[in-house]
């Protein structure tokens, strides 16, 4: 089967992984978001920054790589109180984008989750698997993204290109 989508590797982006509770953190991102996710694995996307709130009192900002510095002089991960951890995890994911018609087949051929709109909605972000290797998974305009730690990068980039070879 032929699929009408668009599979890109992305460049790197600026990653901080951000564990604390939602006060501590809202009081450290105030300056950055208007407002944080307001449940568990679901995101909200400020000037092309997101914040991502993956777990019980963890979180991951993702940006350009541009403001990678930027964002660690705001954040000052050496200066916070010890009740939160920030750790500079740019260079560990490897994020893909799929795009198209027939983004929701990928997925969902390659992924144990039900992509429907009912259940994946659009400020969904969840960790799972793809292809079996652990995946970060959210939903962008005409498909999704993941991010899968980046030893795994080329063999994903594999995988994928033979699911959509004639």
């Amino acid at each position: 089967m032929v699929y009408d989508v668009q599979i890109s590797r992305e460049p790197i982006k600026a990653l901080f992984d951000i564990k604390g509770s939602k006060n501590e953190v809202g009081r450290l991102l105030s300056g950055i978001f208007d407002s944080l996710p307001k449940d568990k694995n679901t995101f909200v996307l400020q000037k092309a920054k997101t914040l991502m709130f993956v777990g019980s009192d963890h979180w991951i900002l993702k940006a350009d790589l541009e403001e990678e510095d930027q964002l660690k002089a705001l954040l000052n991960p050496d200066l916070v109180s010890s009740s939160i951890s920030i750790v500079l995890v740019s260079d560990s994911l490897t994020f893909f984008s799929i795009e198209g018609f027939n983004a929701k087949d990928i997925m969902e051929i390659s992924c144990p989750l039900d992509f429907h709109e009912s259940s994946f909605t659009e400020d969904y972000v969840t960790f799972s698997e793809v292809f079996g290797v652990k995946a970060l998974i959210k939903r962008i305009k005409n498909g999704f993204e993941f991010a899968v730690d980046q030893s795994f990068g080329d063999m994903i980039e594999d995988y994928l290109n033979r699911t959509v070879k004639d």
